[in-house]
Formats: C-alpha cells, structure tokens, sequence
C-alpha cells in the first residue's frame, strides 16, 4: 500500500508533467522537434536517476559506516563494564581497611601534635621571661623595649595557634589562650600608659618629652601594622562614608539645637537658623576642598550623589527642620558649590562617562567584528532573524545608567539631562564607525569570497542589529523623558535623526547583500543571446530562480520590514538587466545580436517568450513581490514575440501591442529590440518606429483636442474658459485644422450671454 503523501507528490509530478508538455506542444509546428524534445527529457530523466542512485548509495556508505562504529562502541563499552566489574570485585576486599587504620590514624596524629609541641618548646621556654621584661619595661617607661617584647609575644603566638587551628584542635587552642593570657595584660598596662600621657600631653611634653616621642612611634608602629588608616585606591567607599558620618553628626546637632536649644536661649537669637548657617558653610567649605584635592571617577559620582540628597527629607528637608534658606545668611550657595564649580564637576562626570561609553562602543564593535569571520552562522531570536551580540553591548551601559532609581536620577536632573543629550550623540556617531566596519568586510570578502563562507547571513544579522539598535535605545530615552516635555521636545529631532543615520546601515547592508546576489546572477546571465544559450540543453531560467530561491532561504531571516523591500529590488534589477540585454543598453557595441538565420531567430524568440511566463510563474508562486512586478516580467515575452514574428509587415503590430501594455516604451528602445533580429536594415527599423510614434502624436493630440472642447463647454469659470480657447486655437494653428462649429457656436453663445448678464465682459487677453 503506497502511503498518502507518495500518492500526493505523484499526482503532483503528473500535474506538473501536463503543463509542462501543453507548454512545450502550445504550437502545432513545435510537434516537429518531438524526437529533440524527447531526447531532452531523456537526458533530463537519466541525470536525475543518476543522482538519486548516487545520493542513495552515499545514504547505504554512511549507514554502513555507522554500523561499524557502533559494533565497536559496543566492543568498547563491553570491555569497560568488564574492567569495572573486576575493579569493584577487587575494591569489596578494602571494606574493613579505615577501621583496621583508625588506631594508626589516631598515633599519627599525636605525632604531628608532639612534632608541633617539639619545634615550638624553644619559643614556650622564652615566654614568661620575655612578659617579665615586658613588664618591667612598662613599670620604668622604657615604652619602646616594651612595645619590642609584646610584638615578639605576639608573633610567637600567632604562630603556634595557626599550627593548632590546623589540626582542629580546640582543647589545644583553649590552652594555649590561658598561657597567654598575660599577653592581654600587658597590653593593657601599654594603653593606659599612652593614655596617661595623652592626658597630661601639654605638661608632659615639657617635662616627659622622650616619653611623649616614645608613645607617637609605637602608635605609629601599630596603625602600619593594623592597617588602620585608609587605602585610598582600594577603599572604593570611604567618601560614601565620610559623607554619611558628616550627614548624621550634623542631623543629630540640628535635632538638638531645633528641639533644646530654643529652652534656653531667647527666640529673637534664632538659634536654629544660626546652626544651618555654620553647618551649611563648614559642609560648602569642606566640598571644595575635596574637589580641589583632586577625586576619582568614582568620588565624582559619590559627591554629586550626596550634594544631589541635600535638599531631600534625608538631610535639611527634614520636617522638622523646614529650613528656608533664603532667608539664611551663607557665605555658600543652597547647593553648597558656586554654580559654576557645581557645573564643571557635572561636565567633568559625563565627560568621563561619554569617553568610557565611546570606549566600549569602540572596543564591542571591535569584538562583533571577530565574530563576522566565523565559519558558523550567527544566531536567531525568536522571530527566526539573524543577529550578533552588538546590539546588547551597545544597550547594556545605557541600560545601566538610564532608568527609574538608576544612577541618573540619583545625580540629578542637571546632570542627567546633559548626559542624555551627549549620550544620544554618541550613539548617533557610532553609526559611521559601524557602517565603516561594515564596508570594509565588504571589501575583504569581493577579494576573496572564500574567506567568509556566511557573509550574506552576518551583513543582513548587522541589518537586524541596526534596526534593533535604534528602536531599543529610542525606547529607553522615550520612557525616561516621558514626564519632561522640554527635554523630549530636545531630543525628539536628535532621535529622528539617529534613526535615519542607523536606517542608512542597513541600506548599506542590503546593497551588500544585493550585490552578492548578482555577482552570482551575473554569471548566469553572461550566456544570454549567446549560441550556448540557444541550445536545448541550456537551463539559464532554472539557474535564476534556483540561485534566488537558495539566497531566499538566507534572506528570510532578515527583518521582515527589510525583506519586503529587498525581493521587489532584487526582481526589479533582474528585470532590468534582462530588458537591457535585450535592448543593447549595458554593451559596449551599439546593439548585441547573434545575425539568427530564420530557425534560429524563432528559437530564441520562443526561448524569450518561454523564459518570461516561466519567471513569471516563479515570482506568483514562490517569492513574495508585488502584482506590477510580475506584470512587467511580461515585457520579456513581449520582446521575445518580435523575433517569432517572420513577416516585416506584421511587426507594427507586435510594436503597438508592447505601446499598448508599456506606453512609457521609447522610440530608442523600439529601435533596439527591432535591431536585435538581425534581418533588419537600420532605415526600415527606424522608418517603422518613426510612423509608430507619429501615430502615437496624433491619437494624444486628438484625445487633448477633445478634453479642451470638454473644459470649454462644460466649464463655469471664465478663466479656465479662457486657458481652454487659447490651448485649442494653439493646436487648430499648429494642426492647421478647424474646430467643430458646434463648438464655435457654443463658445460664441457663452461669451454673449456672459457679456449681457455681467455688464460687460472684457475680450482683450487674446480670447476675443
């Protein structure tokens, strides 16, 4: 029982096979080459049986290959479970072997302790020696002897409690703790002498001067020690803390002078305003000396994100403050910068800012380009369109910054609407260094296609990305300027622009691609009205369609905005190179004809007409362009009709036929398709197009005559009565010809009947 899909492409092999035949058989002349024709299909029907007996015997050869391997995966595995049965039954005889080595563990164990204990009994020997001389060191001022000690004692115990912790030995580590308890001791005996002296600082410096020395170098000792003070390069945060420790000793001063302080002082003192003031200034003056000390990239944003939170509810838009700084007295702007400072630490962040986006834009597209080269297509998202990782690294800082509760709201509106600004710029500018890269891959690969075996699939993955560039990224600054209708008013034009500029990419991509489509096309075209293309054998329309349905399976992974336009271009070029060949307008000689004798002029001229309704039939059926476009692929057969055509005296009437369906047709153009039957003289093909065209005058003369009659008759308006009369008596004088009386009557009438009613109608413009 066949199943129902071979019974299906059979009855479609049939069908295609009838119309195939009523094509070839439409004439009753053509039945004289069936012996020829019937060879074709012969030759046709043994190469393909050729290669379908070639496919299969790859199919059985791969088969065959893949048999074998799996007869040796299986040999392979077979052995491997055989060594792991061996393995597991020689591993069943260790099961007791941990517990017969516990005891042996354990003897190691207090070995290594033993061993521990050995090396370090000459340092545990000098420890209560050394704490004594710590001691006494301490009780006779010798600070700096003292200080020795201790830092040998703690040396030696954190050596020996790092060996303990080792081992895991917590019964150990308690011990040792209790041996060095004096240690602690010491240490605090230490401090409270440096407190001594730091409490009496002004008269010991006098009397105790060595000691007050004494006590800074230990000090100094311990903070390089410890690492106490601040690393400005790896310490990312220490301004976000300074600024919070400034925020909240100031708040908790404020609360007290605006809740206490009113208790006891007068009111007409204005305790509280007198507060804000110093605190106000002492923070401005604090601010700039930061600035003038130089910040990072990182500082930058801390500082303007703090000064940014200064008049929020956080700080001195407290409630209960409700602080109205202009009725302050300040030496520092409600800012606490001077404008132009506060605007030069702005310009200076999304200066920087820029710079680092350009950077990354430079060095992602640096990195997409690599990609270009792969032999691996690139990937597709869910709309089954190619495209490249550029698109998310241009957003992906953008994103980073741009958004509700992002870094730009947290600096302000200042800084947020310049950075938006330059940012839209930037992005703008990136377009040239893209479509830069992209020419230059266009160059690389005309020199050596070779080289990037998925050209086409990359250039039309940096179309889509072009795309989603400017419809993501105008995304992101519409929803941040949604509420700011200045800002949007600003940008609008700017983002208009981008797009433009990005949409022009992906022009740039589709001339690549359409390039490289002809450059294949081409090739196929070069044998027509050649003596190659007139033979039976030649396939040239197959190849056509063949090669532009391989490139369409590329080009439907292009957006469909781009693939829409980019079949109708591809067919329309194609047409236009077939009408040229046809016409003699891309050669260097004046006309390309092959001098056909009789038989094979109307070969070609069958071969012409066939290959038109054959491409015609290919762009309805199987690519989606437009109804006008498969209608002028017509034209084709048209021009085709003029070499079946044996008789001179019947070729006017192919000539009006293509006028008919093509009035745009010029007298060139008929010239040159007369001229590609090569039986023609060059007076009789031109005396035959010249009459043509003359015909062609009088009919639209005629048909103008008539509508002006029209227009003058039927018209309200003098003026346009006027126009008429003087286009008609243009033509009466340049056809030497008479209007109809009827219409001499009628305009005579009018001209009465207006000049009565009106009170008089002036005639001197050249009517009367």
């Amino acid at each position: 029982m066949k199943s129902s899909q071979l019974l299906s492409l059979e009855e479609h092999a049939k069908r295609n096979a009838e119309k195939r035949i009523a094509d070839t058989f439409q004439r009753a002349d053509q039945l004289e080459n069936i012996d020829l024709i019937r060879t074709r299909f012969l030759n046709q029907k043994t190469a393909t049986e050729a290669q379908l007996k070639m496919a299969v015997h790859g199919q059985l050869d791969g088969i065959q290959n893949g048999l074998e391997r799996l007869e040796s995966a299986l040999a392979i595995s077979k052995s491997c479970r055989k060594r792991s049965g061996e393995i597991e039954a020689s591993l069943k005889g260790l099961s007791g072997l941990s517990e017969s080595l516990a005891q042996l563990r354990v003897l190691s164990t207090k070995h290594r302790q033993l061993a521990a204990a050995m090396e370090n009994m000459s340092y545990l020997v000098k420890v209560p020696e050394c704490m004594e001389q710590a001691r006494n060191s301490i009780e006779t001022e010798n600070l700096l002897e003292a200080h020795k000690r201790i830092q040998e004692l703690e040396g030696i115990r954190d050596e020996i409690m790092s060996d303990v912790f080792k081992q895991n030995s917590s019964a150990d580590l308690d011990t040792l703790r209790t041996f060095f308890k004096g240690l602690d001791d010491i240490n605090r005996a230490m401090l409270d002498k440096i407190k001594r002296v730091g409490a009496t600082l002004t008269s010991a410096v006098i009397t105790q001067n060595v000691l007050c020395v004494n006590c800074v170098r230990i000090i100094d000792r311990e903070e390089r020690v410890q690492g106490c003070s601040v690393d400005r390069e790896n310490e990312k945060n220490r301004l976000v803390r300074h600024n919070e420790a400034i925020r909240q000793h100031a708040l908790t001063d404020l609360r007290i002078a605006k809740n206490i302080f009113p208790t006891v002082f007068p009111a007409d003192y204005h305790v509280f305003d007198r507060f804000v003031e110093i605190y106000h200034d002492a923070i401005g003056a604090h601010l700039e000396t930061l600035i003038n000390n130089g910040l990072n990239d990182t500082e930058i944003v801390q500082l303007l994100g703090w000064i940014n939170a200064y008049h929020t509810e956080e700080f001195m838009k407290h409630p209960l403050f409700n602080v109205d700084f202009s009725l302050l007295k300040t030496r520092y702007p409600p800012n606490l910068l001077p404008d132009e400072k506060l605007m030069s630490l702005r310009q200076e962040y999304v200066k920087k800012t820029i710079l680092r986006l350009r950077n990354w834009l430079v060095k992602s597209l640096n990195v997409d380009v690599e990609d270009w080269k792969r032999a691996t297509k690139p990937e597709v998202n869910d709309a089954s369109n190619y495209y490249t990782p550029l698109s998310v690294l241009v957003l992906s800082p953008i994103n980073e910054l741009v958004g509700e509760g992002k870094l730009l709201h947290f600096l302000g509106n200042a800084v947020r609407e310049n950075f938006l600004v330059q940012c839209v710029q930037e992005i703008s500018a990136f377009s040239a260094d893209y479509i830069s890269e992209i020419r230059k891959y266009r160059n690389a690969y005309l020199q050596n296609r070779a080289s990037f075996p998925f050209y086409c699939e990359y250039i039309l993955a940096n179309a889509n990305n072009s795309l989603s560039i400017a419809e993501s990224f105008s995304a992101v600054i519409n929803r941040e300027v949604e509420r700011d209708a200045q800002l949007k008013g600003r940008l609008l034009p700017q983002l208009n622009r981008l797009k433009t500029e990005y949409e022009s990419v992906a022009s740039q991509c589709m001339m690549c691609v359409e390039e490289t489509i002809f450059l294949d096309l081409n090739k196929v075209l070069a044998a027509v009205l050649t003596r190659e293309w007139l033979s039976p054998a030649d396939l040239t329309p197959q190849c056509l369609t063949g090669t532009l349905l391989d490139y369409n399976e590329t080009l439907i992974h292009a957006n469909e905005k781009y693939y829409k336009t980019l079949l109708p271009r591809i067919a329309t070029r194609l047409l236009v190179i077939l009408l040229r060949f046809h016409v003699g307008c891309i050669l260097p000689s004046p006309l390309r004809t092959l001098h056909f004798s009789d038989f094979e002029r109307r070969t070609a001229g069958e071969k012409i007409v066939n290959t038109s309704k054959f491409l015609v039939s290919f762009f309805e059926e199987q690519l989606p362009v437009s109804k006008e476009i498969c209608e002028a692929y017509k034209a084709i057969g048209l021009i085709g009709q003029f070499l079946i055509t044996d008789d001179h005296s019947m070729l006017s009437l192919d000539v009006m036929n293509l006028q008919r369906s093509f009035p745009d047709v010029r007298t060139e153009q008929l010239y040159a398709i007369l001229m590609l039957r090569g039986d023609m003289k060059t007076n009789e093909a031109k005396e035959v197009t010249h009459s043509l065209s003359q015909g062609s005058v009088l009919e639209a003369k005629q048909s103008l005559k008539e509508k002006l009659e029209g227009i003058i008759v039927e018209a309200e308006d003098l003026a346009l009565i006027r126009f008429g009369i003087r286009m008609l008596l243009l033509l009466i004088r340049l056809d030497d010809t008479t209007p109809a009386p009827s219409v001499l009557w009628h305009l005579h009438a009018r001209f009465f009947h207006r000049h009565w009613w009106s009170g008089g109608v002036s005639t001197g413009n050249g009517v009367g």
